[in-house]
């Protein structure tokens, strides 16, 4: 990952220390504000980049980051019935051809709409 990159993916989303959990007055901790509760994404690295899936705004480095992955509201969008949520998913849509390349440029990740 490039520095560009890098700063480019902290600046898409402004981070977050809490997402609603559905319980009243309950809120979980999401680290990287991507919306995905730290407990869901975990401590694992996915795309071997150094920082846990929980402090990784793209944790699978498709260049696609994991707010817009997850539908923007956290949920755990499987596009492709496959078993893994995209936001994981290196080719979430199953059509054979890398996320990371229909992204077309790893420089400026997709960002989620404002």
């Amino acid at each position: 990952m490039t520095l560009t990159m890098l700063s480019l993916l902290l600046s898409c989303t402004p981070g977050s220390e809490a997402v609603d959990s559905g319980t009243q007055g309950t809120t979980l901790p999401d680290t990287d504000g991507d919306g995905i509760p730290d407990q869901v994404e975990g401590s694992q690295d996915s795309d071997g980049d150094g920082l846990p899936d929980s402090q990784d705004k793209d944790s699978d480095g498709d260049c696609i980051l994991d707010e817009v992955e997850s539908g923007g509201k956290g949920e755990l969008l499987d596009s492709d019935g496959d078993g893994l949520a995209d936001y994981l998913d290196t080719d979430s849509d199953d059509n054979g051809v890398l996320d990371s390349t229909e992204a077309i440029d790893c420089e400026a990740p997709v960002c989620p709409p404002r």
